[in-house]
């Protein structure tokens, strides 16, 4: 509430220097008026921004939901796709050489890396999300590592 308040204090004291500002200049030029008037919403609309920025209380490391991040699945079981079966959610990186895999803010090859993860290290698979798999049946996994939460592309993970 108290984040509204002082939103709603704001847009108070700006209208008010509208106000005003526009009785001083009432003889001035029309287009000067009309520029004035979009430099305060302007300055409006940049306040409500930052305050919704700042009042986010999104964790970027919460797993994220199904409806969030298209067609994402829990963990498969025996049941589930034979892509992905694994009575373990355990997989080891599998890079074939001597790469680092990178785990990615989002599913998305074109995502910020937030980790390198060494070839070799076991991960626990949280979900899979196979919603935009490629042709080769390979999706994107979310992992937890080294404290941190992000994405993985499935295709150098084994069982």
């Amino acid at each position: 509430m108290a984040k509204a308040n002082v939103f709603q204090d704001f847009m108070d004291k700006a209208a008010k220097f509208l106000a005003v500002t526009v009785k001083k200049i009432k003889k001035m030029d029309r287009r000067l008026l009309i520029m004035i008037g979009a430099a305060a919403v302007l300055v409006i609309v940049i306040f409500a921004l930052i305050i919704h920025g700042v009042s986010s209380d999104k964790n970027e490391n919460e797993i994220p939901d199904s409806s969030a991040v298209g067609n994402m699945q829990e963990l498969p079981s025996e049941a589930q796709s034979d892509v992905f079966v694994s009575s373990t959610n355990t997989y080891k990186v599998n890079t074939g050489s001597d790469a680092d895999l990178n785990m990615r803010l989002a599913a998305d090859r074109d995502s910020d890396v937030l980790k390198r993860i060494p070839n070799g290290t076991e991960l626990e698979v949280l979900f899979i999300d196979d919603s935009e798999a490629a042709a080769d049946g390979y999706g994107w996994g979310y992992v937890e590592y080294a404290g941190e939460r992000g994405w993985v592309f499935m295709e150098f993970l084994k069982k």
